[in-house]
């Protein structure tokens, strides 16, 4: 999460240097009001690395119009007998739910937060550690409250 003129930085490689290896990773990204995220992702099979199986996933919100996304998952891959796979997507939220909500009472930018928390809420739902999860819950939820559009207030 980015918001105000933050800025992260995320580099990733993953070495896959013997055989019948395997990743799965799943990384979300959100900008609000002028933060810049960059992520660069790269996937490196090695000759040795038959029978491996590698995916890579960068799927990212923006907020608000002044905010910047710049994405780049790679493959390097020198062998033949691998299942890999990578891709990315920036988007904004759906107008047609912000709209649904709003039009049951629920304020524009509580629409915002909720529909924002339930992009993440994949990621948590599925993290291993039941402790990051319920750390991680409270913390995003108090980030969203705070990236709100230009002119609107985080109630």
């Amino acid at each position: 999460v980015v918001r105000d003129n933050s800025h992260v930085d995320n580099q990733l490689c993953v070495e896959h240097a013997v055989p019948n290896c395997e990743s799965d990773q799943n990384f979300k990204g959100l900008a609000g009001e002028s933060g810049k995220a960059v992520f660069n992702g790269r996937i490196h099979i090695h000759p040795g690395a038959s029978g491996t199986n590698a995916e890579l996933s960068n799927k990212n919100l923006l907020l608000n119009p002044g905010a910047e996304i710049n994405t780049k998952p790679e493959l390097e891959i020198y062998n033949d007998d691998v299942k890999c796979a990578h891709g990315t997507t920036v988007g904004q939220l759906d107008a047609m739910q912000q709209f649904y909500l709003q039009s049951r009472g629920i304020p524009a930018a509580e629409a915002k937060r909720m529909l924002s928390l339930g992009f993440v809420n994949e990621l948590l739902m599925t993290l291993p550690h039941e402790k990051v999860a319920e750390w991680a819950t409270p913390w995003l939820e108090a980030e969203l409250a705070h990236t709100t559009p230009a002119g609107e207030s985080a109630a």
